[in-house]
């Protein structure tokens, strides 16, 4: 789990490359998913949750 003071002391670009990985790693454990392979549901939603935490921070960024 992130936590959000993390987040918040992170730069945007630094924001931005940790969705990107983030998205990825959802991305992938979809893919698992489908092809029958073990992924734990909770990993995905705790993956979800943070993309979650980090749009949130970059909008709070982009704000203001």
């Amino acid at each position: 789990m992130m936590e959000i003071q993390k987040l918040r002391a992170m730069k945007l670009n630094e924001l931005s490359d940790e969705l990107f990985k983030l998205n990825k790693e959802l991305f992938e454990m979809n893919i698992k998913k489908s092809t029958g392979e073990i992924v734990k549901p909770h990993e995905v939603k705790s993956v979800k949750k943070n993309i979650a935490r980090v749009k949130t921070v970059i909008s709070e960024i982009e704000r203001g």
